[in-house]
This record gives structure tokens, sequence and C-alpha cells, in this order.
């Protein structure tokens, strides 16, 4: 991930966890406004906890309490005088206003917990814009355009305006951004996130065409599917590099732990074949 990039740059990636990061990443992106009031609260906390948040996970995964009117199963005149139900402590008010927000509670349900969680490091890493792509120090406007690069492809071939903008190691540093969070996600049995994107950057810098070549390598073929033999068509455009595809493709075809992609494979060669 970029931002786990970024706190390994800064010297504290040990006190980052990414599926706390990953959590808090999800709250930046998609509900800006209670993501800087967690930063704020934690920012103002001694140890960076937030304890409204952690009164409030506990608020929404708590078991719904039974209803008063519930029948007791046992005959009239013996059923004995319910309990009355401990009623659970009030919210802050921070906590208050989040539960009447659908989108707050079902991320608070998210694991992991943060209730004890230190979230100085977390909110320094999301919002440090200087960024690291892929281990490289790089303009934040690189990062957006990292960003929409890993998207479906419409929003892909969106930026292909951009990409053919950049210059001197830039392309280089989007590539490798795209492709180490690809690696990292590792889930190839349908087509990852940014894959287009790194076809975007290929066409527009056919220089880097050894370099795609060097990540299909990288790629577990025990867990590819299909779409690893169909996807690159456009990105080589020199012909060694085709030639050395072909080979690659050659092999996944002759391989025998992965049906799936070898016959998608020998489907490929065949058509070009005919």
């Amino acid at each position: 991930m970029l931002r786990h990039a970024i706190a390994e740059e800064r010297g504290f990636g040990g006190d980052v966890q990414r599926p706390v990061l990953a959590k808090i990443m999800l709250a930046e992106r998609f509900y800006p406004d209670f993501y800087e009031q967690i930063a704020r609260l934690a920012a103002a906390d001694p140890d960076g906890k937030v304890e409204a948040l952690g009164r409030f996970e506990e608020h929404v995964r708590a078991p719904a309490l039974p209803d008063d009117d519930d029948e007791d199963p046992r005959p009239a005149g013996k059923a004995a005088k319910k309990p009355a139900a401990a009623k659970p402590p009030a919210l802050p008010s921070e906590a208050e206003e989040w539960a009447k927000n659908d989108w707050i509670k079902g991320w608070a349900a998210i694991d992991p917990l943060l209730k004890d969680v230190d979230l100085r490091p977390y909110v320094f890493v999301t919002r440090d814009k200087r960024g690291a792509l892929g281990g490289l120090v790089a303009a934040s406007h690189l990062e957006g355009l990292v960003e929409r690069l890993m998207g479906p492809r419409m929003l892909a071939r969106g930026a292909a305006a951009e990409v053919a903008k950049l210059t001197g190691p830039e392309p280089e540093e989007v590539f490798d951004a795209i492709r180490s969070r690809i690696l990292q996600e590792d889930n190839f049995t349908k087509l990852p996130d940014g894959v287009q994107g790194l076809v975007v950057v290929v066409e527009a810098h056919p220089g880097l065409q050894r370099r795609l070549l060097e990540f299909l390598r990288e790629l577990p073929v025990a867990k590819l599917g299909a779409w690893a033999v169909s996807s690159w068509g456009t990105a080589f455009t020199d012909a060694t590099a085709r030639g050395e595809f072909a080979q690659i493709a050659a092999g996944w075809a002759e391989q025998s732990e992965n049906a799936v992609l070898q016959a998608a494979s020998k489907g490929v060669a065949k058509l070009k074949r005919t």
C-alpha cells in the first residue's frame, strides 16, 4: 500500500499495522468529515487514543436487547417477572451523532477494533501528501494519478493524457507504485485492480515494456486467472517484447498446476494460429 510505504520511509513502519491503516483510509476516502473528527480527537489525547470511538465500537457491536413485550413461553400464572435489562451507558456526544449514520456504524463494525490503538501514526501517514510511491519519493500529484490508474478500465483510460505527460523518472515511479500494490493484494484469480493502469502507462511509455515482462514473470502461476493471458495485447509494441510475452504464455500453456491458465493460454495460441 502507498501509505504503508510512507510509514516505512518516515521510520515508523513498525508502529503501523496494515489492517488498522486500511480501516482509517476507508474513513479518509469515503467520509472525510468523520475522518477529520477522529484525527482531532486522536491529536487531543496524550496517548493518541479516541475514547469516544472505543465506546462507539462497543455500542455498535453490542447484542440487541430483547423486546420488553416478548412472550414468556411458560404457562400463564407461572411466568416469572423478567429482570429489567441493564441500559447501556450513554454515548459521548460525538458518538451520539455517529450512531445516526449508517455508513459510520458499518465502518465501526469492521475489524480491527481501534479503541486501544494509538491513531496518531495513522493520521500522520494518511495526511502525508509528500508520499512515497513504491518506496520512491514523488510529487503529490502522482499519488492521485496512481489512485485513478488503480481504478476500473474507464477511469484508468481517462488518465491516459496525464500519463503521457509524465517525464523523467515519473513514469517508472508510477509503474512501480501500481505494480507493488497489485502484488501486495495477492489476489490473482480475477483481474486485479491496477492491471488496466499498467497497460495505460506502458502504452504511453513503451520503454517500460521490459518492466512489464518482469512483472508478468513475478506473478504466481498457480493463482492466476485467464486475464493474465488476454490483458496485454496493446502494451507490447516492440517485436522483441512481443516474442518474450509469447514465450511466457507458452510456458503457461505447458504447465499443469493451473488448469484455467493452461486452457486460456492454449486457447489464445490457437486463435493466433488461425
